[in-house]
């Protein structure tokens, strides 16, 4: 749990960093749904293939690619494969035209990949799966963090897969808190 923390603590600094934006004092208790959906993948859906959000779940996990992570954009779904010398890992975001949409979206998520328990402070509706993987989303956007290919013992140092997706969902999340 200690690892975890510190984990956790490094990605939200460096999140931050990446992203670009600067804190804009304390949070507030006001939430505005913004709703992107269109024939292009949305700014906060692009940010999970970024150089610098690349390079920040390197320093964070102590691993990097063994090459640059290309996106693709099919169906409403931004896709960004991270390959790593002994397994990989997928990051998607799949945007959906309305909230209904996207929560029935969630749901045949949960049943699909199976819900473990609720990740919570991360997003809307998060959850990890049987496999370790995250689910959360944000607005009409719906990220998921698949880890299954990864080895059960991941990183520098290593940590567990499910620690590695909620990690990398931390990371992200830094970042659309401030799209």
């Amino acid at each position: 749990m200690r690892l975890r923390r510190v984990l956790l603590a490094a990605a939200c600094a460096v999140g931050l960093a990446s992203c670009g934006t600067a804190s804009a004092g304390p949070p507030t208790t006001t939430t505005v749904a913004k709703f992107t959906y269109g024939m292009d993948p949305s700014v906060s859906a692009k940010m999970i293939c970024r150089h610098e959000t690349i390079a920040d779940i390197a320093r964070v996990l102590g691993v990097p690619t063994t090459k640059k992570p290309e996106a693709t954009w099919v169906r409403h779904r931004y896709t960004c494969p991270y390959l790593y010398t002994d397994g990989s890992m997928t990051v998607s975001v799949k945007e959906l035209p309305t909230l209904a949409a996207t929560l029935a979206y969630v749901q045949g998520l949960r049943v699909a990949l199976g819900d473990v328990g609720s990740i919570v402070n991360v997003g809307q509706q998060g959850f990890s799966t049987t496999d370790g993987s995250a689910v959360t989303r944000k607005d009409n956007k719906v990220l998921l963090v698949d880890v299954k290919r990864l080895p059960a013992s991941f990183g520098v140092p290593a940590t567990t897969r499910d620690e590695v997706a909620l990690t990398v969902t931390d990371i992200i999340l830094q970042c659309w808190r401030g799209d």
